[in-house]
């Protein structure tokens, strides 16, 4: 049964994983570089975060409370990595259909006809457009 401090732990690490992910994600050059980094980097914040309370009176270093942080930074870099590998995927996906005239591989089939319905103008925009010359 966990306590809401607990949980806090949990959350705040949430919180401080993914602002630090999207901070290296936007910084580094390289996708399999920014959970290395980010985790690095919320191993120090955590750490620091359990050292301070050696100085506080009545406060100790707890290591399940490393354990909750984990938790919620690992969740959180999981989260931020498979998201900017779907966001590279697709506008990969997108150049590449922009590239074949609007088509899909050049063979015709409309390139993001699964994302809009076709009848529907109103969902169309300048950047989807392409896809139904």
């Amino acid at each position: 049964d966990w306590s809401v401090r607990q949980w806090a732990h949990v959350f705040e690490f949430l919180i401080i994983g993914i602002c630090v992910s999207i901070f290296y994600a936007f910084a580094a050059k390289k996708i399999r570089l920014m959970p290395v980094l980010a985790l690095l980097t919320c191993m120090c914040i955590s750490l620091c975060d359990q050292s301070v309370r050696i100085f506080i009176v009545g406060r100790h270093f707890d290591s399940f409370d490393l354990v909750l942080d984990a938790l919620g930074y690992v969740s959180a870099i999981v989260v931020v990595t498979y998201a900017e590998v779907y966001i590279d995927w697709w506008l990969i996906e997108r150049n590449e259909i922009e590239r074949n005239g609007g088509t899909l591989d050049g063979k015709g089939e409309a390139g993001l006809a699964f994302l809009i319905d076709k009848q529907s103008s109103v969902l169309m925009s300048k950047n989807v457009d392409f896809a139904y010359k």
